[in-house]
């Protein structure tokens, strides 16, 4: 169950958690959008963000994914730690029960990747309702996405947090991955 797995985690139960999936890379940006996600967690006391990010294999990106790491500590202290990052490359069931655990998935990108519809997908194998920058790449993972304009990181940020706060839509999102 969702609970057991926040329990496994140390993930609070009552939490509304919102996951993201992807490597610590300059065009990601976790903690700019993390920034952007601070009014959001000061106004919900029960609004936690997953941040599981890894560095990637790439090395010319070990300095960025170092300074990602920081940045997301400072901001997590910001807002009494309620923004996890999950560093490291969990194994393919801890990525699946932490999506399970989460009430809601995000995924910004920019510009159309595989990539990032492969971090997609791993929201529809947990069944968790995703918020997504529009990417040809998604066609074919179904109706439990919410796909959003690429036009800024602010919009997509108001976007998760709009469908975060609005249960019908999550309900229509949720049965759409149970369907």
């Amino acid at each position: 169950s969702r609970n057991s797995l926040r329990q496994k985690f140390g993930l609070p139960a009552g939490a509304f958690i919102l996951s993201t999936v992807g490597f610590m890379i300059p065009w990601k940006d976790h903690p700019r959008l993390a920034e952007l996600m601070i009014p959001w967690l000061k106004r919900r006391p029960d609004l936690f963000i997953q941040i599981i990010a890894a560095e990637h294999f790439n090395q010319e990106v070990a300095a960025y994914a170092q300074g990602c790491r920081i940045a997301l500590a400072k901001l997590s202290d910001q807002v009494g730690g309620r923004i996890l990052h999950v560093d490291g490359y969990p194994s393919d069931l801890e990525l699946v029960e932490r999506l399970i655990a989460s009430n809601l998935g995000y995924v910004w990108c920019p510009f159309d990747t595989g990539s990032s519809s492969a971090a997609a997908a791993q929201f529809i194998t947990a069944r968790c309702p995703l918020v997504a920058t529009d990417s040809s790449h998604y066609a074919y993972l179904g109706s439990g996405i919410l796909r959003g304009p690429k036009k800024s990181m602010e919009a997509f940020v108001d976007l998760v947090m709009g469908v975060a706060g609005d249960y019908s839509v999550l309900e229509k999102l949720w049965s759409a991955q149970w369907s």
